[in-house]
């Protein structure tokens, strides 16, 4: 009994340190057997138009299988062109994934109106934070931007 409790924790172990990238243009497999051997997964050169796809449920194999690695619990880091920064949902705030630029930089969306001090300290450092014309950057916060070389792109 040892020895398989042993071999389950040595294998949830390999997972916890594992990490897969695929590049989305690319024919993948996308199978569940990525969520039992990755905890985290890249899929680089996404597009927009699946983002919505995602948002929207939309009956297709890469959607079905981003909604079972979330399921597992996988990391899901999407990797978006700098061009389509202006294109990307709002909604995704409320998904567990992340997005970065072809540049490995985060790019963070906010929900709140006011971006506060704290909340400008919980950013990644060198992150890219989009932000809505209404919203607004507190003075403190915009110091903590400052230190912290985060970019502000506003959407229009």
């Amino acid at each position: 009994m040892n020895d398989i409790v042993n071999r389950v924790i040595s294998l949830l172990k390999k997972r916890e340190n594992s990490v897969l990238t695929y590049d989305f243009k690319v024919k993948n497999p996308y199978s569940k057997e990525d969520f039992l051997k990755n905890q985290v997964i890249h899929i680089r050169e996404m597009n927009v138009i699946i983002l919505h796809k995602l948002l929207n449920l939309e009956e297709n194999h890469f959607v079905s299988w981003v909604l079972d690695g979330l399921q597992y619990g996988i990391d899901f880091h999407f990797h978006l062109s700098s061009s389509m920064y202006q294109l990307i949902p709002l909604e995704l705030t409320k998904w567990p994934i992340q997005i970065y630029n072809e540049k490995n930089q985060k790019i963070i969306i906010c929900s709140e109106k006011a971006i506060t001090y704290q909340r400008m300290m919980s950013f990644t450092d060198g992150s890219i934070l989009i932000r809505t014309q209404s919203q607004i950057i507190t003075a403190l916060a915009d110091e903590a931007r400052e230190k912290k070389q985060i970019n502000v792109i506003e959407r229009f």
